[in-house]
Formats: C-alpha cells, sequence, structure tokens
C-alpha cells in the first residue's frame, strides 16, 4: 500500500470515528423522541412548584428541542409558551409573575418578555438556546463532510490495501471510540456535574448556560433529562461501535491478506 493509501487509512480511520460519535449525537439531537420520552420522565419533577402538566411541559420541552436544533423558529417557540400559559390560566395555576395577555393590549411578545423565569423562557434562556442552534447547526455541517470524508477515505484505502485495510480502519475506529465514552461514562458515573460543566465550557462562554432551578427552562431540562441524553447518545454510539467492530473483524477474517 503506497503512500496515499496509508494517509488515507489513518485520516479515514479518525473520520470513521467522528462518525460514530455523530451517530448517537445525531439520534438524541435530530429526533424528538429522546426528547419526548426524557421530558415525559423527567420534567417538572425537581420543581413541585411549577404552574404547568407533565404534558404542557413535555410539549415546551420538544418545542425547545425543535428551536435549539432544528429550525430556530421563534413564532412556533412563542405559540408554544402562550399555550401552555393560557391553559395554566384558565385552570387557576398561574400566579404572580405569570404573563399577562389582556393587559398587554393583545401582543404576546410584550406579554411573555414582561413574564417571570417559572412561566416563559427569558431572554437569558433564549440566548442560551440561540447559541446550542448555531453549535447543532456547525456540528451538522461538520458531520456531512466527516462522513464524505470517511466514504472517500475507505474506498481509496480498499483500492490500494483490499478489504482486510477496510476492516482495520472500522476495528480501530470502533476500538477507539469504546475506550473513550468508557472514559466519559466512568467520568460521568463519578462526577456527572463535572463532566456537564466541561461539556458546556467547549461551546458556550461561562455564565449564559445557567440558570436557577425554578426558571422553566431547568424545569424543562433537569439534570435527569440530561443524564438520560448522555445515556442514549453513548448507547447508541457503543453500538454502532461494536457493528463497527464486527464488520471490521469479518472483512479483515475473509479477506486475503494483500501482497
Amino acid at each position: 500500500m503506497g503512500v496515499a493509501g496509508r494517509i488515507a487509512a489513518v485520516v479515514g480511520t479518525v473520520l470513521l470515528a467522528v462518525c460514530l460519535v455523530g451517530g448517537g449525537y445525531a439520534v438524541v439531537a435530530m429526533t424528538d423522541g429522546p426528547t419526548v420520552l426524557l421530558s415525559t420522565a423527567f420534567s417538572g419533577n425537581d420543581n413541585p412548584h411549577t404552574p404547568f402538566s407533565k404534558d404542557e411541559l413535555v410539549s415546551m420541552a420538544v418545542a425547545g428541542k425543535r428551536y435549539s436544533f432544528d429550525d430556530n423558529d421563534r413564532a412556533a417557540l412563542d405559540a408554544v409558551q402562550r399555550s401552555i400559559n393560557e391553559a395554566a390560566a384558565a385552570d387557576g395555576r398561574a400566579g404572580e409573575g405569570a404573563p399577562d395577555f389582556a393587559e398587554s393590549s393583545g401582543s404576546a411578545d410584550a406579554a411573555l418578555a414582561s413574564a417571570d423565569e417559572a412561566y416563559v423562557l427569558t431572554p437569558d434562556a433564549l440566548s442560551h438556546l440561540d447559541d446550542c442552534y448555531a453549535v447543532a447547526s456547525t456540528a451538522r455541517t461538520v458531520l456531512l463532510a466527516c462522513l464524505i470524508g470517511a466514504v472517500v477515505c475507505l474506498a481509496l484505502a480498499g483500492a490500494t490495501g483490499g478489504r482486510r485495510r477496510v476492516g482495520a480502519m472500522a476495528v480501530a475506529a470502533g476500538s477507539a471510540v469504546l475506550a473513550i465514552f468508557l472514559a466519559l461514562g466512568l467520568w460521568a458515573a463519578l462526577d456527572f456535574g463535572g463532566l456537564f460543566a466541561a461539556f458546556h465550557g467547549l461551546f458556550f462562554t461561562a455564565g449564559t448556560w445557567t440558570f436557577s432551578w425554578e426558571s422553566l427552562l431547568i424545569t424543562m431540562y433537569p439534570i435527569a433529562f440530561w443524564m438520560g441524553m448522555g445515556a442514549i447518545w453513548v448507547g447508541v454510539t457503543a453500538l454502532l461501535s461494536a457493528l463497527a467492530i464486527a464488520c471490521g473483524a469479518l472483512l479483515r477474517r475473509r479477506a486475503k491478506p494483500a501482497r
């Protein structure tokens, strides 16, 4: 195998590893299922004083996820905020600090902007979600580029080194990701808060992602919610990595050694 093939093998292994991690990310960030499942289980559990029902918090959690990772559609997000607040007001669950749509001359924006953090996503919370969308948009572009690059490198490595080389790349990528995620899993088990803070520190400015426990944002997404998201991400990535190792080992066994 020539120099180009060796370079393709190394680069392709790294890119394939990134894609395996990206597969887990895609499940938690690009589909609604995990958000529905985990918000149903955990949203509101740490805030017994929230004025919102479980179903309302779930709908808000899904709207927040879509705003942060899918479309950044503020009108759609505000429509859900207004809907759950009007329902709480109609049932007598709204108290001091709730948005008063009647006193705001029909302006939902004004009512939401003046409400307490327990009832709405404040400007600081919305700014953080906007930051999340910027990171997610970049991540989608990077993952697509890595996927294309991995396919090209696998093809080049296969053409120059045969299926045995492709198998070795898959085994190496899967093994590396499992080792890294095992270390992260141990960290999470010992200090999830520290891991959570370190992860956010990579992408967000200090002080822009911390909110009070009574805020709607944390009521929607308590720490248990994020632990569940992490578990799903790790689980999906581990499964993909195990499949990569299995497929790579199969290719290596069936391939004749390259001459």
